[in-house]
């Protein structure tokens, strides 16, 4: 089995899979994961207010796999487009973990990438805090 060096697994196609590969992979699946969460957390919380959210979950998996590149790859976007899609939270989900998983990118790419994510985490943790304090001040509950 061939290789580069000792930590690296040949996969064929330029893909080299290290141990740092992985685990910079893993930790995006994680925060995608929370991140996914959050962006959740805030679509339901609209139905405080409205009383159905389930349109806004179906736009939400739609922006995700074409912004995010599940169903396209970023790389078919223009140029002017793959900049902006770098700053928005979608690339997270499946553009940034492969990358890195498969040694596209590197510990400087993988931490920006990483670094903006959190950064989503953040706002929207924020605005699903606003949105239920504001909700909970509405809400009636009404039952048997």
């Amino acid at each position: 089995m061939g290789g580069k060096g000792s930590s690296d697994l040949w996969l064929g196609l330029d893909m080299h899979v290290t141990v740092a590969s992985v685990a910079m992979a893993l930790s995006c699946v994680v925060v995608a994961s929370f991140l996914y969460f959050l962006i959740d957390l805030v679509i339901h919380l609209i139905a405080f207010w409205a009383d159905n959210v389930w349109s806004l979950d179906v736009g939400k998996w739609f922006l995700i796999s074409i912004l995010g590149g599940y169903m396209l790859p970023l790389s078919v976007f223009p140029a002017w487009a793959q900049r902006v899609l770098e700053l928005l939270p979608f690339r997270v989900f499946f553009d940034l973990p492969v990358r890195v998983f498969l040694g596209e990118l590197g510990p400087l790419e993988w931490a920006r990438g990483m670094g903006l994510a959190l950064g989503w985490c953040i706002t929207f943790a924020a605005v699903g805090r606003l949105l239920w304090w504001r909700g909970r001040l509405q809400y009636t509950g009404v039952g048997i």
